[in-house]
Protein backbone atom coordinates (compact mmCIF):
# COMPACT_ATOMS: atom_id res chain seq x y z
CA UNK A 1 0.00 0.00 0.00
CA UNK A 2 1.26 3.45 -0.68
CA UNK A 3 2.64 5.62 2.29
CA UNK A 4 0.45 8.14 1.67
CA UNK A 5 -2.35 6.26 2.75
CA UNK A 6 -0.60 6.59 6.23
CA UNK A 7 0.85 2.83 6.66
CA UNK A 8 3.56 0.77 4.68
CA UNK A 9 3.73 -3.17 3.93
CA UNK A 10 6.63 -3.48 6.45
CA UNK A 11 4.55 -1.74 9.46
CA UNK A 12 1.15 -3.67 8.27
CA UNK A 13 3.19 -7.11 8.38
CA UNK A 14 4.55 -6.16 11.74
CA UNK A 15 1.31 -5.31 13.38
CA UNK A 16 -0.29 -8.59 11.97
CA UNK A 17 3.04 -10.84 13.50
CA UNK A 18 2.38 -8.94 16.44
CA UNK A 19 -1.57 -9.79 16.48
CA UNK A 20 -1.68 -6.52 17.53
CA UNK A 21 -5.20 -4.68 16.42
CA UNK A 22 -5.11 -2.14 13.65
CA UNK A 23 -7.28 -1.04 10.81
CA UNK A 24 -5.73 0.44 7.84
CA UNK A 25 -7.62 3.69 6.43
CA UNK A 26 -7.02 6.02 4.14
CA UNK A 27 -7.70 9.97 4.15
CA UNK A 28 -10.33 9.24 1.66
CA UNK A 29 -11.23 5.99 3.00
CA UNK A 30 -9.66 4.04 0.32
CA UNK A 31 -7.38 1.13 0.86
CA UNK A 32 -4.14 0.33 -2.50
CA UNK A 33 -2.09 -2.18 -1.80
CA UNK A 34 0.90 -1.84 -3.91
CA UNK A 35 2.40 -4.76 -2.62
CA UNK A 36 1.53 -8.19 -1.04
CA UNK A 37 0.64 -7.54 2.29
CA UNK A 38 1.21 -10.29 4.75
CA UNK A 39 -1.04 -11.18 7.44
CA UNK A 40 0.57 -13.50 10.21
CA UNK A 41 -1.14 -15.25 12.97
CA UNK A 42 -4.47 -15.84 11.21
CA UNK A 43 -6.65 -18.35 13.46
CA UNK A 44 -5.99 -21.37 11.78
CA UNK A 45 -7.57 -24.84 13.64
CA UNK A 46 -6.22 -24.73 16.79
CA UNK A 47 -3.03 -22.93 15.69
CA UNK A 48 -2.36 -20.05 13.52
CA UNK A 49 -1.68 -19.37 9.83
CA UNK A 50 -0.89 -16.77 7.52
CA UNK A 51 -2.52 -15.17 4.32
CA UNK A 52 -1.88 -12.19 1.90
CA UNK A 53 -3.37 -9.07 0.45
CA UNK A 54 -2.26 -9.77 -2.99
CA UNK A 55 -1.00 -6.12 -4.81
CA UNK A 56 -3.49 -4.00 -6.45
CA UNK A 57 -6.21 -4.87 -3.98
CA UNK A 58 -8.46 -2.03 -2.81
CA UNK A 59 -11.00 -1.68 0.14
CA UNK A 60 -11.92 0.98 2.23
CA UNK A 61 -10.39 -0.79 4.83
CA UNK A 62 -9.50 -3.79 6.60
CA UNK A 63 -8.79 -4.76 10.47
CA UNK A 64 -6.31 -7.47 12.08
CA UNK A 65 -6.99 -8.30 15.59
CA UNK A 66 -6.38 -11.59 17.68
CA UNK A 67 -6.59 -13.73 14.82
CA UNK A 68 -9.67 -12.65 13.11
CA UNK A 69 -8.77 -10.79 9.67
CA UNK A 70 -11.83 -8.59 8.17
CA UNK A 71 -12.48 -6.31 5.56
CA UNK A 72 -15.02 -3.75 4.75
CA UNK A 73 -16.66 -2.45 1.83
CA UNK A 74 -14.42 -4.13 -0.72
CA UNK A 75 -12.89 -2.79 -4.25
CA UNK A 76 -11.31 -5.49 -6.27
CA UNK A 77 -9.31 -7.59 -3.43
CA UNK A 78 -8.07 -10.81 -3.82
CA UNK A 79 -6.43 -12.85 -0.76
CA UNK A 80 -4.14 -15.79 -0.98
CA UNK A 81 -1.73 -17.91 1.30
CA UNK A 82 1.56 -19.18 0.84
CA UNK A 83 1.04 -21.15 4.01
CA UNK A 84 0.83 -24.70 2.48
CA UNK A 85 -1.03 -25.69 5.92
CA UNK A 86 -4.26 -23.41 4.64
CA UNK A 87 -6.31 -25.75 2.62
CA UNK A 88 -9.43 -23.48 1.99
CA UNK A 89 -9.78 -19.81 2.52
CA UNK A 90 -13.42 -18.93 3.59
CA UNK A 91 -15.40 -15.35 3.24
CA UNK A 92 -18.71 -14.72 5.56
CA UNK A 93 -20.41 -11.46 5.02
CA UNK A 94 -21.46 -9.44 8.16
CA UNK A 95 -24.57 -11.67 8.60
CA UNK A 96 -22.08 -14.98 9.15
CA UNK A 97 -23.03 -16.72 6.18
CA UNK A 98 -20.88 -18.40 3.54
CA UNK A 99 -20.06 -16.18 0.07
CA UNK A 100 -17.20 -16.98 -1.53
CA UNK A 101 -14.06 -19.45 -1.01
CA UNK A 102 -11.19 -20.72 -2.61
CA UNK A 103 -9.08 -24.21 -2.63
CA UNK A 104 -5.30 -23.08 -1.89
CA UNK A 105 -4.32 -25.81 -4.25
CA UNK A 106 -1.53 -24.12 -5.54
CA UNK A 107 0.01 -21.71 -2.81
CA UNK A 108 1.27 -18.72 -3.55
CA UNK A 109 -0.83 -18.53 -6.68
CA UNK A 110 -4.75 -19.41 -5.29
CA UNK A 111 -6.77 -16.39 -4.87
CA UNK A 112 -10.38 -15.41 -3.58
CA UNK A 113 -12.24 -12.80 -4.68
CA UNK A 114 -14.31 -11.03 -2.14
CA UNK A 115 -17.68 -9.75 -3.53
CA UNK A 116 -17.69 -5.94 -4.00
CA UNK A 117 -21.27 -5.38 -2.02
CA UNK A 118 -20.62 -2.80 0.68
CA UNK A 119 -20.33 -5.33 3.63
CA UNK A 120 -17.73 -6.08 6.57
CA UNK A 121 -16.45 -9.54 5.45
CA UNK A 122 -14.82 -12.23 7.75
CA UNK A 123 -11.57 -13.47 5.51
CA UNK A 124 -11.03 -17.14 7.37
CA UNK A 125 -8.06 -19.97 7.07
CA UNK A 126 -9.02 -23.36 6.80
CA UNK A 127 -7.83 -27.04 7.08
CA UNK A 128 -11.15 -28.06 5.35
CA UNK A 129 -10.03 -29.40 1.91
CA UNK A 130 -12.50 -28.60 -0.19
CA UNK A 131 -15.16 -25.68 -0.68
CA UNK A 132 -17.63 -27.80 -1.19
CA UNK A 133 -17.18 -29.11 2.54
CA UNK A 134 -18.65 -25.95 4.24
CA UNK A 135 -22.22 -27.47 2.47
CA UNK A 136 -24.79 -28.50 5.00
CA UNK A 137 -25.27 -32.36 4.43
CA UNK A 138 -28.80 -33.04 2.84
CA UNK A 139 -30.23 -36.60 3.12
CA UNK A 140 -29.98 -38.79 -0.23
CA UNK A 141 -27.67 -36.14 -1.71
CA UNK A 142 -25.08 -37.51 -4.07
CA UNK A 143 -23.75 -34.36 -5.63
CA UNK A 144 -24.32 -30.71 -4.37
CA UNK A 145 -23.90 -27.42 -6.52
CA UNK A 146 -21.09 -25.82 -6.12
CA UNK A 147 -20.28 -23.70 -3.59
CA UNK A 148 -21.54 -21.43 -1.99
CA UNK A 149 -24.85 -21.86 -4.03
CA UNK A 150 -24.75 -25.65 -2.23
CA UNK A 151 -27.95 -27.83 -2.52
CA UNK A 152 -28.50 -31.02 -3.96
CA UNK A 153 -27.37 -31.22 -7.46
CA UNK A 154 -27.89 -35.13 -8.15
CA UNK A 155 -29.36 -37.51 -5.96
CA UNK A 156 -28.66 -41.13 -4.65
CA UNK A 157 -30.80 -44.56 -6.03
CA UNK A 158 -34.36 -44.44 -4.20
CA UNK A 159 -34.01 -40.36 -4.23
CA UNK A 160 -35.36 -37.67 -6.74
CA UNK A 161 -34.08 -33.88 -6.69
CA UNK A 162 -36.68 -31.82 -5.82
CA UNK A 163 -35.99 -27.59 -6.41
CA UNK A 164 -33.61 -26.22 -7.75
CA UNK A 165 -30.18 -23.89 -6.65
CA UNK A 166 -29.85 -23.55 -2.81
CA UNK A 167 -33.03 -24.96 -2.17
CA UNK A 168 -32.80 -27.98 -3.86
CA UNK A 169 -33.32 -31.30 -1.83
CA UNK A 170 -33.44 -35.08 -2.10
CA UNK A 171 -36.94 -36.84 -1.68
CA UNK A 172 -37.04 -40.66 -1.22
CA UNK A 173 -38.83 -41.81 -4.09
CA UNK A 174 -39.40 -45.62 -5.71
CA UNK A 175 -36.75 -45.65 -8.10
CA UNK A 176 -34.57 -43.66 -10.21
CA UNK A 177 -32.05 -41.57 -8.88
CA UNK A 178 -29.12 -38.93 -10.13
CA UNK A 179 -25.50 -40.01 -10.82
CA UNK A 180 -22.28 -39.49 -8.96
CA UNK A 181 -19.97 -36.31 -8.53
CA UNK A 182 -16.04 -36.86 -8.79
CA UNK A 183 -13.60 -36.02 -11.93
CA UNK A 184 -10.39 -36.16 -12.68
CA UNK A 185 -7.49 -37.16 -15.10
CA UNK A 186 -4.95 -39.94 -15.63
CA UNK A 187 -5.89 -43.23 -15.14
CA UNK A 188 -8.00 -45.35 -13.04
CA UNK A 189 -7.13 -49.47 -13.63
CA UNK A 190 -9.73 -52.04 -13.70
CA UNK A 191 -7.94 -54.51 -15.23
CA UNK A 192 -5.65 -57.04 -13.36
CA UNK A 193 -2.16 -55.64 -12.18
CA UNK A 194 0.97 -56.56 -10.67
CA UNK A 195 0.48 -57.36 -7.22
CA UNK A 196 -1.95 -59.98 -5.16
CA UNK A 197 -3.68 -56.81 -3.13
CA UNK A 198 -4.54 -55.32 -6.40
CA UNK A 199 -5.55 -58.49 -8.52
CA UNK A 200 -8.09 -58.97 -5.61
CA UNK A 201 -9.36 -55.57 -5.41
CA UNK A 202 -9.80 -55.52 -9.22
CA UNK A 203 -11.88 -58.84 -9.33
CA UNK A 204 -13.82 -57.72 -6.87
CA UNK A 205 -14.36 -54.00 -8.55
CA UNK A 206 -15.46 -55.82 -11.59
CA UNK A 207 -17.82 -58.22 -9.79
CA UNK A 208 -19.58 -54.97 -7.78
CA UNK A 209 -20.36 -53.32 -11.48
CA UNK A 210 -21.45 -56.63 -13.01
CA UNK A 211 -23.79 -57.29 -10.25
CA UNK A 212 -24.72 -53.41 -9.48
CA UNK A 213 -25.64 -53.64 -13.57
CA UNK A 214 -27.57 -56.77 -13.63
CA UNK A 215 -29.96 -55.36 -11.05
CA UNK A 216 -30.62 -52.07 -12.57
CA UNK A 217 -33.78 -51.68 -14.67
CA UNK A 218 -34.66 -49.55 -16.99
CA UNK A 219 -38.36 -48.15 -17.74
CA UNK A 220 -39.63 -50.37 -20.48
CA UNK A 221 -39.66 -48.18 -23.47
CA UNK A 222 -35.81 -48.57 -23.47
CA UNK A 223 -33.42 -51.08 -24.48
CA UNK A 224 -30.02 -51.60 -24.19
CA UNK A 225 -28.52 -49.76 -27.13
CA UNK A 226 -31.39 -47.63 -27.88
CA UNK A 227 -30.72 -44.04 -28.98
CA UNK A 228 -33.65 -42.00 -27.14
CA UNK A 229 -34.91 -38.10 -26.35
CA UNK A 230 -38.05 -37.01 -24.51
CA UNK A 231 -40.88 -36.38 -25.72
CA UNK A 232 -40.79 -33.20 -23.98
CA UNK A 233 -36.83 -31.89 -25.12
CA UNK A 234 -34.56 -32.47 -27.85
CA UNK A 235 -32.60 -34.06 -25.74
CA UNK A 236 -31.02 -37.48 -27.17
CA UNK A 237 -29.59 -40.04 -24.94
CA UNK A 238 -27.95 -43.22 -25.70
CA UNK A 239 -28.62 -46.27 -23.06
CA UNK A 240 -25.95 -48.35 -22.21
CA UNK A 241 -25.48 -50.71 -18.71
CA UNK A 242 -29.13 -50.04 -17.74
CA UNK A 243 -28.03 -46.27 -18.04
CA UNK A 244 -28.72 -43.45 -20.12
CA UNK A 245 -25.67 -41.04 -21.35
CA UNK A 246 -26.43 -37.68 -22.55
CA UNK A 247 -25.37 -36.67 -25.89
CA UNK A 248 -24.74 -33.28 -25.83
CA UNK A 249 -23.97 -32.41 -29.82
CA UNK A 250 -24.69 -33.69 -33.20
CA UNK A 251 -21.23 -33.83 -33.11
CA UNK A 252 -20.86 -36.84 -30.64
CA UNK A 253 -23.64 -38.10 -32.15
CA UNK A 254 -21.87 -38.23 -35.36
CA UNK A 255 -18.41 -39.15 -34.40
CA UNK A 256 -20.42 -42.66 -32.24
CA UNK A 257 -21.55 -43.76 -35.14
CA UNK A 258 -25.29 -43.28 -34.28
CA UNK A 259 -27.92 -42.79 -37.25
CA UNK A 260 -30.92 -40.32 -36.53
CA UNK A 261 -33.06 -43.25 -38.08
CA UNK A 262 -32.58 -45.07 -34.71
CA UNK A 263 -33.85 -42.21 -32.53
CA UNK A 264 -36.60 -43.09 -30.46
CA UNK A 265 -39.41 -40.86 -28.77
CA UNK A 266 -40.07 -41.61 -25.28
CA UNK A 267 -41.64 -39.85 -22.35
CA UNK A 268 -40.44 -37.42 -20.29
CA UNK A 269 -40.99 -39.19 -17.07
CA UNK A 270 -39.38 -42.58 -18.48
CA UNK A 271 -35.78 -39.96 -19.54
CA UNK A 272 -36.33 -38.75 -15.55
CA UNK A 273 -36.90 -42.02 -14.04
CA UNK A 274 -33.68 -44.03 -15.90
CA UNK A 275 -30.35 -43.05 -14.01
CA UNK A 276 -27.88 -41.05 -16.08
CA UNK A 277 -24.67 -42.86 -16.36
CA UNK A 278 -21.35 -40.12 -16.85
CA UNK A 279 -18.81 -42.36 -15.74
CA UNK A 280 -17.67 -44.61 -18.87
CA UNK A 281 -14.77 -46.39 -19.63
CA UNK A 282 -13.96 -49.41 -23.14
CA UNK A 283 -12.82 -52.18 -23.80
CA UNK A 284 -9.50 -50.75 -25.55
CA UNK A 285 -8.54 -48.68 -22.76
CA UNK A 286 -8.11 -49.29 -18.66
CA UNK A 287 -9.25 -45.54 -17.92
CA UNK A 288 -12.33 -45.03 -16.61
CA UNK A 289 -13.67 -41.05 -17.40
CA UNK A 290 -16.15 -38.74 -15.94
CA UNK A 291 -18.10 -36.78 -18.54
CA UNK A 292 -18.56 -33.44 -18.89
CA UNK A 293 -20.55 -32.34 -21.72
CA UNK A 294 -19.06 -32.76 -25.02
CA UNK A 295 -15.71 -33.66 -22.77
CA UNK A 296 -13.85 -36.53 -20.86
CA UNK A 297 -11.47 -36.39 -18.37
CA UNK A 298 -9.87 -39.55 -16.96
CA UNK A 299 -9.84 -40.17 -13.12
CA UNK A 300 -6.52 -40.14 -11.68
CA UNK A 301 -6.37 -42.89 -9.04
CA UNK A 302 -8.56 -46.13 -7.46
CA UNK A 303 -8.28 -44.05 -4.13
CA UNK A 304 -9.78 -40.84 -5.85
CA UNK A 305 -12.77 -42.93 -7.08
CA UNK A 306 -13.55 -43.90 -4.29
CA UNK A 307 -12.92 -40.81 -2.21
CA UNK A 308 -15.59 -38.40 -4.37
CA UNK A 309 -18.06 -41.25 -3.76
CA UNK A 310 -18.47 -43.37 -6.80
CA UNK A 311 -19.17 -46.94 -7.38
CA UNK A 312 -17.69 -49.18 -9.91
CA UNK A 313 -21.56 -50.44 -10.25
CA UNK A 314 -22.21 -47.40 -12.22
CA UNK A 315 -19.19 -47.41 -14.69
CA UNK A 316 -20.62 -48.00 -18.18
CA UNK A 317 -18.75 -49.40 -20.76
CA UNK A 318 -19.03 -47.96 -24.43
CA UNK A 319 -17.64 -48.81 -27.47
CA UNK A 320 -14.30 -47.57 -28.52
CA UNK A 321 -16.11 -45.16 -31.65
CA UNK A 322 -18.42 -43.98 -28.59
CA UNK A 323 -16.02 -43.09 -26.00
CA UNK A 324 -14.03 -41.60 -28.40
CA UNK A 325 -16.74 -39.52 -29.80
CA UNK A 326 -16.00 -37.73 -26.10
CA UNK A 327 -12.70 -36.10 -26.80
CA UNK A 328 -10.15 -35.95 -23.59
CA UNK A 329 -9.62 -32.61 -21.94
CA UNK A 330 -6.74 -31.83 -20.02
CA UNK A 331 -7.90 -28.44 -18.59
CA UNK A 332 -10.06 -27.73 -15.99
CA UNK A 333 -11.57 -24.71 -14.02
CA UNK A 334 -13.49 -24.88 -10.75
CA UNK A 335 -17.16 -22.94 -10.69
CA UNK A 336 -16.64 -20.20 -8.90
CA UNK A 337 -13.00 -19.52 -9.51
CA UNK A 338 -10.77 -17.96 -12.00
CA UNK A 339 -7.59 -20.25 -11.95
CA UNK A 340 -7.18 -22.67 -15.35
CA UNK A 341 -5.86 -26.14 -14.40
CA UNK A 342 -3.78 -28.55 -16.76
CA UNK A 343 -3.51 -32.25 -16.05
CA UNK A 344 -0.75 -34.08 -16.49
CA UNK A 345 0.31 -37.60 -15.12
CA UNK A 346 -3.20 -37.69 -12.85
CA UNK A 347 -1.35 -34.23 -11.31
CA UNK A 348 -2.53 -30.40 -11.52
CA UNK A 349 -1.00 -27.14 -11.71
CA UNK A 350 -1.98 -23.82 -12.19
CA UNK A 351 -1.47 -21.90 -15.16
CA UNK A 352 -0.28 -18.53 -13.94
CA UNK A 353 -1.11 -16.53 -17.09
CA UNK A 354 -2.45 -15.86 -20.36
CA UNK A 355 1.25 -15.89 -22.25
CA UNK A 356 1.62 -19.00 -20.58
CA UNK A 357 -1.64 -20.44 -21.53
CA UNK A 358 -1.05 -19.17 -25.56
CA UNK A 359 2.17 -20.50 -25.09
CA UNK A 360 1.57 -24.11 -25.25
CA UNK A 361 -1.14 -23.35 -27.66
CA UNK A 362 -3.95 -24.25 -25.16
CA UNK A 363 -7.93 -23.33 -26.78
CA UNK A 364 -10.06 -21.47 -24.34
CA UNK A 365 -12.66 -23.54 -25.59
CA UNK A 366 -10.91 -26.97 -23.97
CA UNK A 367 -11.53 -25.97 -20.55
CA UNK A 368 -13.65 -28.34 -18.70
CA UNK A 369 -15.74 -26.92 -15.84
CA UNK A 370 -15.71 -28.85 -12.71
CA UNK A 371 -16.46 -28.69 -9.19
CA UNK A 372 -14.82 -28.24 -6.26
CA UNK A 373 -15.35 -31.58 -5.43
CA UNK A 374 -14.03 -33.13 -8.88
CA UNK A 375 -11.11 -30.80 -8.82
CA UNK A 376 -9.74 -32.29 -5.35
CA UNK A 377 -9.51 -35.55 -6.70
CA UNK A 378 -5.90 -34.71 -8.25
CA UNK A 379 -2.85 -34.13 -6.26
CA UNK A 380 -0.50 -31.34 -7.33
CA UNK A 381 2.66 -31.03 -9.33
CA UNK A 382 5.33 -30.36 -6.64
CA UNK A 383 8.22 -31.42 -9.13
CA UNK A 384 9.43 -29.13 -11.72
CA UNK A 385 12.20 -28.89 -14.60
CA UNK A 386 12.24 -26.81 -17.79
CA UNK A 387 12.28 -28.08 -21.70
CA UNK A 388 16.34 -28.55 -22.23
CA UNK A 389 17.25 -28.33 -18.50
CA UNK A 390 18.06 -31.43 -16.17
CA UNK A 391 17.94 -29.17 -13.23
CA UNK A 392 15.11 -30.22 -10.72
CA UNK A 393 12.87 -28.12 -8.55
CA UNK A 394 10.18 -28.58 -5.74
CA UNK A 395 7.72 -26.30 -4.94
CA UNK A 396 7.64 -25.20 -1.31
CA UNK A 397 5.25 -22.31 -0.03
CA UNK A 398 4.97 -20.94 -3.92
CA UNK A 399 8.48 -20.67 -4.14
CA UNK A 400 11.24 -23.24 -6.68
CA UNK A 401 13.47 -24.52 -4.83
CA UNK A 402 16.54 -26.56 -6.79
CA UNK A 403 17.28 -30.14 -5.60
CA UNK A 404 21.02 -30.32 -5.62
CA UNK A 405 21.57 -34.44 -6.57
CA UNK A 406 20.17 -37.51 -7.68
CA UNK A 407 21.17 -39.00 -4.44
CA UNK A 408 19.54 -36.50 -2.58
CA UNK A 409 16.29 -36.31 -4.53
CA UNK A 410 15.86 -40.32 -3.34
CA UNK A 411 16.99 -39.59 0.13
CA UNK A 412 13.98 -37.05 0.15
CA UNK A 413 11.44 -39.80 -1.18
CA UNK A 414 10.68 -37.70 -4.23
CA UNK A 415 9.10 -39.57 -7.47
CA UNK A 416 10.85 -39.18 -10.35
CA UNK A 417 7.64 -40.16 -12.54
CA UNK A 418 6.09 -36.95 -10.87
CA UNK A 419 8.75 -34.89 -12.09
CA UNK A 420 6.58 -32.75 -14.93
CA UNK A 421 8.51 -30.71 -17.59
CA UNK A 422 7.20 -27.01 -18.36
CA UNK A 423 8.34 -24.15 -20.49
CA UNK A 424 11.11 -21.74 -19.49
CA UNK A 425 8.51 -19.38 -19.70
CA UNK A 426 6.62 -21.07 -17.30
CA UNK A 427 9.50 -21.69 -14.93
CA UNK A 428 10.58 -18.04 -14.62
CA UNK A 429 7.10 -17.22 -13.27
CA UNK A 430 7.85 -18.82 -9.83
CA UNK A 431 9.90 -17.25 -7.43
CA UNK A 432 13.13 -18.68 -6.81
CA UNK A 433 14.19 -19.89 -3.11
CA UNK A 434 17.22 -21.45 -1.38
CA UNK A 435 18.44 -24.63 -3.06
CA UNK A 436 17.85 -27.75 -1.13
CA UNK A 437 21.04 -29.01 -0.16
CA UNK A 438 20.71 -32.10 2.66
Amino acid sequence: MKKTKKTSVLAASLVCLLAISTVVLAATTDFTADADVTISGVTLGSGTGSLYIRSGSTAESWTFNSGTFTVTNPGTIHIGSVDTNVKTILIKNGSNSNVACTENSTPGTSVVALPTTADTYTVEASETTACNNFCSTLTGAATYNAFPTCGAATCSQGYSLSGSGSSATCVASGGGGGGGGGGGGGSVTTTTTTTTTTQTQTQTQTQTTAQTAATATLPSSMQEGNVVKSAATSALYLVRGNKIIPIPTMSVFNSAGLKTSSIKTVSASDVAAAAPGNLIKSSDDSKVYLLKGDRRIAIPSAAGFEAAGFKWGDVVSLAKKEKDAFPESTLIKAVGSDNIYVIAKGLIRHIPNTAVFNGYKYKWADIVIVTSTEKTMFGSVMLFKAAGDNKVYFLDNGQLRWISSANLFVTKGYNWNNIIEVSKTELDTYTKGSNIMN
